[in-house]
């Protein structure tokens, strides 16, 4: 029990005290941490915050106090402010700032207990606090453990695009993995060139031109992010700290590859975390200013629309798009991956009619010998006759490429001319026409007769 005398010495201390000694301080001295400490030290009042008999207010004054929008605020702020200040102290060794340091996280502490026992009095309504450590350890623990597994690899995650896509722009990569939520260009819809390294799920996407979220769950991602930096700069939300680290970390290591929806995959949680700090915002200021029963009904409107939206565009739209379906590009690959096992000492000239990309990516290994054409008027056939070395052509059944072939088969009449089939799926089906020219088949330039008995592409599409 604190009796009246020993309340009012502490709040003369508190008003009057010097430092001991007639000496000037020199400031990150001794003698300047002893002052520093002695001053919380003994300026600190003993008074009780349950003792406070808090007035009675007039309505009109009760009413401006307790529609002031900081409560919730003021009351976490402080309990932040305690947390901190104590979590400091047990780093410092020196006894007798630690002890200063633990009376002032207690000061934190009380400053909350004050402003609880204010709002309790005057009946104002707070939000409950949330739990802070088990959100955290729930965000960072399976990103500390594959750090802690292998840091280096944890850093380089998204590294392998330097040798695979020499021409990216890792600004435009990072950019636009940052906004995937919100922008997707379609010129990522593909599975790779010297600029992108994709995968089907992104591929698939891009082809029906669709983001990968949609819009209502974009725009409370986009919000949710917005409020995290905004809480965390103004120092009142660790756990938005965490988040925006994780997922800027994520970003940063893997988005450099470019915007994947496989790669990116851990920023899903992370970005719905976002969306639901929009909700929560928005569902306080609702129940604020309004009623409860109107905050839930705006934040249902919202989830429920997400999630509506959220099914037509990923089973409507995109699971049963033709053009996504079409985006496989069945003939390409067998042709891709004819071209990427031939040897290395000779080019190979590749013709297909659409997804250049699919084969590109399959003959990377082969990149410098391996020619890719869409327009059969681009081949200079001048340039063939007169080549020297040992030339493969690998033409899609189509007929775009018929009287390339033909025109081919005249200039190198002994060539060994074959097809390609998928003998597992479509045996009978010939996806594409190889001509394996060696200097030896060629005929002198002025002739073009073709030999007869050469098989010719059908006149069919694929």
């Amino acid at each position: 029990m604190i009796d009246d005398a020993a309340v009012a010495a502490a709040e003369r201390n508190a008003r009057v005290w010097e430092a001991a000694g007639p000496d000037p301080i020199v400031p990150g001295s001794e003698a300047h941490k002893t002052a520093f400490c002695r001053m919380l030290l003994d300026t600190h009042n003993p008074y009780k915050p349950s003792v406070i008999d808090w007035p009675a207010l007039e309505p009109d004054a009760r009413g401006r106090l307790v529609s002031l929008p900081i409560w919730d605020i003021a009351v976490q702020t402080e309990g932040k402010a305690r947390r901190r200040v104590l979590s400091y102290g047990q780093t410092v060794t020196d006894p007798l700032l630690q002890r200063a340091i633990e009376l002032d996280g207690f000061e934190e502490g009380r400053h909350k207990e004050v402003l609880s026992n204010l709002v309790q009095a005057y009946g104002i309504r707070l939000v409950p606090e949330p739990a802070a450590a088990i959100p955290f350890l729930a965000l960072i623990t399976p990103q500390m453990a594959v750090f802690l597994r292998d840091p280096s690899g944890f850093v380089a995650r998204g590294s392998y695009v330097l040798t695979q896509t020499p021409r990216a722009s890792y600004t435009a990569n990072l950019l636009y993995s940052f906004l995937m939520p919100v922008i997707y260009p379609a010129r990522f819809g593909v599975v790779q060139t010297d600029y992108y390294f994709g995968d089907g799920i992104s591929l698939v996407y891009a082809a029906v031109g669709r983001t990968p979220e949609t819009w209502v769950s974009a725009a409370l991602m986009a919000c949710g992010f917005m409020l995290a930096v905004s809480r965390t700069l103004r120092r009142r939300g660790e756990g938005e700290a965490v988040l925006l680290l994780l997922f800027l970390g994520t970003t940063a290591t893997v988005g450099i590859a470019g915007p994947s929806l496989s790669r990116l995959i851990t920023n899903v949680p992370l970005l719905s975390l976002m969306g639901a700090l929009t909700l929560d915002g928005l569902f306080l200021v609702l129940q604020q200013r309004f009623r409860s029963a109107i905050a839930w009904l705006a934040v249902g409107v919202l989830v429920s629309a997400a999630g509506c939206l959220a099914y037509h565009q990923y089973f409507n739209l995109a699971g049963r798009s033709e053009r996504a379906m079409f985006h496989y590009a069945y003939p390409q690959t067998v042709i891709g991956l004819f071209a990427a096992s031939r040897p290395p000492d000779h080019p190979v000239l590749v013709f297909t009619t659409e997804e250049p990309e699919t084969v590109q990516f399959l003959t990377f290994s082969r990149r410098r010998l391996t020619a890719l054409y869409r327009d059969p008027d681009a081949l200079d056939l001048e340039k063939i006759r007169t080549a020297l070395g040992h030339l493969e052509f690998v033409m899609e059944n189509h007929r775009r490429f018929l009287e390339l072939f033909t025109t081919l088969i005249g200039i190198f009449p002994a060539a060994d001319s074959s097809y390609l089939s998928d003998p597992r799926h479509l045996p009978d089906r010939r996806v594409a026409y190889v001509l394996d020219a060696l200097p030896a088949s060629r005929i002198s330039p002025g002739s073009s007769t073709p030999s007869p008995g050469r098989p010719t592409p059908s006149r069919g599409t694929p």
